[in-house]
């Protein structure tokens, strides 16, 4: 609404100006034709209307700003809530959103999040399929999108989707997301039963060096060749190396999703 606003305020000054232009011309008039008159100046009729509709618009525009800010407000609530795993606040919090909001792709988002944390994944293909179509550049919706298809097994869609969020993810800015990504690319090819495919991306990731994307690689390979004890040690391993657990929630839920791991 900013540029309506600037809009409106060089409408005002110009509006101004020429009655000040009309206004020295009346008087000029005056002093040679007819006498001096006591009566104040009228303003024009259309100055008037460019004041009120400049006034008019100034104020539909700080309704609509306070509006956007009570989303964003409720946005980060949201955030804040579905950060706890507390699903149904969060649910709460994106049902008081007004409608106007409703079908930004952010909310449809953070909504899509917490049907996949319900299990409901019809409703979260729905809403991720949907921001995408909204803001088909935001890596991170395109990589929701995947993870939907990743855990109903639908590998190649998912390979699709990880490959168009990873192109869509910052290199510098994204890394972490990045090497997820091609942790998952890994699996997916596991998945297909394509295990060419998956040696080679496995020999990539290996290659990354001391990361996360190495260990749970490693840990993978050896669920994947039934050497079970040697991965759960990989594990242990990255633990240690690795000790906050929010790094390496990402990277474990994936196990899990994957059937590596138990479901807790």
């Amino acid at each position: 609404m900013k540029p309506l606003l600037i809009g409106g305020s060089i409408t005002l000054a110009f509006a101004a100006m020429a009655c000040k232009r009309a206004s020295n011309s009346a008087a000029s008039s005056a002093t040679t034709s007819s006498p001096p008159s006591s009566e104040a100046p009228v303003a024009s009729p259309a100055a008037d209307q460019a004041k009120a509709e400049a006034e008019a618009e100034a104020k539909a525009a700080e309704v609509a700003d306070a509006k956007r800010e009570r989303f964003r407000q409720s946005m980060e609530s949201g955030y804040a809530s579905f950060r706890k795993k507390d699903i149904a606040g969060t649910f709460a919090t994106l049902e008081g959103v007004p409608d106007e909001f409703k079908s930004e792709p952010e909310f449809i988002n953070l909504r899509g999040a917490c049907h996949v944390e319900n299990r409901d994944f019809a409703k979260a293909l729905n809403d991720f399929s949907e921001a995408s179509r909204k803001s088909p550049e935001d890596a991170s919706v395109r990589f929701n999108l995947a993870e939907v298809y990743f855990v109903t097994r639908r590998w190649d869609e998912a390979i699709e989707g990880f490959q168009q969020a990873k192109q869509r993810a910052g290199a510098d800015s994204d890394a972490a997301l990045r090497a997820l990504i091609d942790f998952k690319l890994m699996l997916c090819e596991a998945g297909k039963g394509d295990a060419e495919a998956f040696d080679r991306l496995a020999a990539a990731n290996v290659a990354a060096g001391d990361s996360l994307l190495a260990a749970y690689t490693r840990a993978a390979m050896g669920f994947h060749s039934g050497d079970e004890n040697g991965a759960r040690d990989i594990l242990a391993d990255a633990a240690e190396k690795f000790p906050q657990s929010s790094e390496r929630a990402p990277w474990h839920d994936t196990m899990i999703e994957f059937g590596y791991l138990p479901r807790p």
